[in-house]
């Protein structure tokens, strides 16, 4: 972006007067010095200097309650910045970040939280002002970003039914946590596809994450291990974004 001239720096000898003003300075050679006095001994420089521009990396963080999350916020352009970190509170204005020194920390342009709960779940802005503008609009950038502070699924399986030839068994699945939670099934490690049959019948209700899976006319090769696996769709990079449920079936004869 285009920069912003500005003169109000200029050496004397080999001091410098970071406050004073143009009328003290006299022109030199060219339009890019200046000199402060009458000392010719060293020019000022004068520099296209740009405007703040704050970028936070990874805007939008996805955290487990009770994990740690960090947003980053940096500053290009010229000179010294400040930075201040805001919230957004629920009439739409904007408040001054309140640091708990147990659980969060800013640092700068780095905020983090030790253990997040849903509470710091929302928008986040930081903002940084730049001395080197102090009188002009463009002295003061934002940016945003968005903590989603999430619940882990915990699935619950239920079995019920006759394990014997000819029999049916039917396992109910059920999830608990934030959504988007997706439920699928599988037999000793492999997947059981959403598509029934005529002795293989699933039924997923997404309102509700519940999932019913039903086995007719039982035969010994339906023996083994069936489980029922939750995934949080919006956690993508942690470990305990699923958790899954198991019952072994042993198929006898009548």
């Amino acid at each position: 972006p285009a920069g912003v001239r500005t003169a109000h720096q200029c050496w004397c000898g080999t001091a410098v007067s970071p406050q004073a003003p143009l009328a003290d300075c006299q022109r030199c050679r060219g339009n890019d010095s200046y000199l402060c006095g009458s000392s010719v001994s060293m020019a000022t420089y004068l520099l296209d200097r740009v405007p703040p521009k704050a970028s936070i990396c990874n805007p939008s963080r996805v955290v487990l309650v009770g994990g740690a999350v960090t947003l980053q916020c940096t500053s290009l352009g010229e000179g010294p910045v400040r930075y201040s970190w805001y919230r957004h509170a629920a009439n739409g204005s904007r408040q001054l970040l309140e640091v708990d020194g147990e659980n969060m920390h800013v640092d700068g342009g780095q905020v983090t939280i030790k253990k997040a709960d849903t509470s710091h779940s929302g928008p986040y802005v930081c903002v940084v002002r730049s001395d080197f503008f102090p009188d002009l609009a463009d002295s003061r950038s934002m940016a945003n970003a968005i903590i989603h502070v999430q619940t882990a699924p915990k699935v619950k399986l239920l079995a019920s039914g006759q394990n014997t030839v000819g029999g049916q068994v039917r396992f109910t699945c059920s999830a608990a946590g934030d959504n988007p939670i997706l439920l699928s099934w599988s037999k000793d490690g492999a997947p059981l596809g959403m598509m029934s049959s005529e002795r293989v019948f699933i039924e997923t209700w997404v309102g509700n994450v519940s999932s019913v899976l039903t086995l007719s006319h039982l035969a010994p090769a339906d023996s083994g291990r069936y489980s029922c696996v939750a995934r949080n769709q919006r956690i993508v990079d942690i470990v305990q974004r699923s958790d899954a449920a198991s019952v072994d079936v042993r198929v006898n004869d009548p």
